[in-house]
């Protein structure tokens, strides 16, 4: 049976039970009791970027990102008193500057004489499940702001309603409550009103499906008709941040078939961020197309945001659709980050990629798989 010893370079194990260090899953290291690595399995290598002599020569601590090293070296003296199984989740940091959330397993190994000799560790990658959490987390406040959109459409619809039906009835008998000199007048005031009252039941209607969960029934959409409705829901940020929109291709009668709340999150998402990344560009435009695409021999509507914003660097562009990154202050955005748009598009089988040029501005493109009328894929 294989077993550890400890010999004069440090932390050694026989050949039958290396194999079965290195084929684990998890990071298996050990440490002496100044932090310096003694031993470390295959995936610590493959995780971390750095060769096996690397890891060797290298003290554990650096292994963590630095705003919790403090925290490790304290941990690390607790063990080290204690010696018991201790649990807990950190954050290493890869060769390459990659910040990775673990599960850590720890325990002190003694000798015959009680004295502290090493740690024996077991590290977990934990950033699936991480990802599965924050999914559960943010699927679980979106019942919640479904709830109180459902009491809110209910509080707002009456009194619309109300608004709705008495400025009708003033506009169809306007010669019996306006002097003639001022009737074009007030009748264009009625008009703006009747406007304002159709906008806000249209956001109501909006609010009514997301708070029904009707954001899962799948049904043939135009996809002008998505980007119609993506831009009314942040029409404020765009006013106020005085954005020009520019649209082509907007009367083109392009479809596509899915679940028609969750693609207006996605190019909603996709549209604020733009605002965003524009709040400090002198010129502000937000350009947006459709057009037909044929891709590995499958039939798509391209549709492409583009933004005069700050850019993204070229170093982050592989990184925007990664569940744990942003550039974002707490607080800011819809709520729905880009990896949940691509798990959204990649489950309607559609396409998201970026383009940007730092200082510059970013496209993103979206590509829905084409459907004719009929709701049936045209591949």
């Amino acid at each position: 049976m294989g077993s550890y010893r400890f010999g004069a370079k440090g932390f050694v194990t026989d050949s039958l039970l290396e194999p079965l260090l290195n084929s684990l899953p998890d990071i298996i290291h050990s440490v002496d009791k100044k932090g310096n690595i003694i031993f470390t399995n295959k995936k610590a290598s493959h995780l971390l970027g750095y060769t096996h002599e690397e890891l060797l020569s290298m003290s554990v601590f650096d292994l963590y990102a630095p705003e919790i090293r403090t925290q490790v070296k304290k941990g690390f003296a607790q063990l080290q008193e204690k010696g018991k199984m201790t649990f807990r989740e950190s954050l290493l940091v890869a060769k390459s500057g990659e910040i990775i959330p673990v599960e850590i397993r720890s325990f002190g190994v003694y000798n015959e004489k009680g004295e502290f000799i090493r740690t024996f560790s077991m590290l977990r990658d934990i950033r699936e499940m991480k990802e599965m959490r924050d999914n559960l987390m943010h699927a679980e406040r979106l019942g919640g702001i479904g709830q109180l959109a459902s009491c809110v459409v209910h509080d707002i619809h009456n009194p619309l309603m109300v608004i709705q039906l008495y400025t009708e009835m003033l506009l169809q008998d306007s010669s019996r409550y306006m002097v003639p000199e001022s009737s074009d007048e007030v009748e264009e005031y009625l008009h703006q009103m009747q406007k304002a009252s159709e906008k806000i039941q249209k956001l109501l209607n909006h609010l009514r499906n997301f708070s029904r969960k009707q954001s899962e029934v799948k049904e043939t959409a135009k996809v002008n008709d998505l980007i119609g409705d993506a831009l009314f829901m942040v029409m404020n940020k765009i006013i106020n941040q005085g954005i020009r929109v520019e649209r082509e291709n907007e009367d083109k009668d392009y479809s596509t078939y899915g679940a028609r709340i969750q693609l207006e999150q996605v190019l909603m998402n996709i549209i604020s961020n733009a605002c965003d990344a524009m709040k400090a560009s002198d010129e502000k435009s937000l350009k947006i197309s459709i057009s037909k695409e044929k891709l590995n021999q499958n039939n798509y509507i391209k549709c492409a945001i583009t933004d005069s914003g700050c850019g993204i660097p070229q170093g982050s562009i592989d990184k925007v659709f990664s569940s744990f990154y942003t550039t974002k202050k707490m607080g800011e955005g819809t709520g729905i980050g880009l990896s949940i748009c691509n798990d959204i598009i990649e489950s309607h089988e559609g396409k998201i990629q970026v383009e940007s040029e730092f200082g510059v501005g970013t496209t993103f493109i979206v590509l829905f798989p084409e459907v004719k009328k009929t709701g049936k894929s045209k591949k």
